[in-house]
């Protein structure tokens, strides 16, 4: 869903890049995901970090250097992701599962979006 976010955004000619940190550690995972990266032409918009260590001073810069922090999640939204991007001032659309979606109050300090609803995370991404 990220990459399809991603390629409408593009194609609405809003400029953004999409950084994926922390993601799946299987490798057949990460293969079809950078296949699909590339079969959507958007080698040069996305960036895959595994993950950063404990205390790792990358970590904090790379939310400071987010405008929007996505984070969709089918069972769990992590509460401490939403309290560390608006630690860094920016804004999150999380989907209502778990802790994310019992923290950010929508429209208010970001925006609540079912996980299934697309075109609202599309819309989302534009408002903010």
């Amino acid at each position: 869903m990220l990459l399809d976010i991603l390629s409408v955004l593009r194609n609405k000619n809003i400029n953004c890049h999409l950084v994926v940190a922390g993601w799946g550690a299987e490798e057949d995972y990460q293969a079809e995901f950078k296949a699909q990266i590339a079969a959507l032409n958007l080698e040069q918009f996305v960036t895959c970090i595994p993950g950063f260590p404990p205390g790792d001073e990358f970590f904090k810069a790379a939310y400071q250097a987010s405008s929007l922090v996505l984070l969709p999640a089918r069972y769990d939204v992590g509460g401490a992701a939403v309290l560390e991007a608006w630690s860094a001032g920016v804004p999150v659309v999380v989907s209502p599962a778990g802790c994310g979606g019992e923290l950010v109050a929508d429209g208010e300090n970001g925006r609540v979006v079912p996980l299934i609803d697309f075109p609202q995370w599309v819309n989302a991404c534009c408002d903010l």
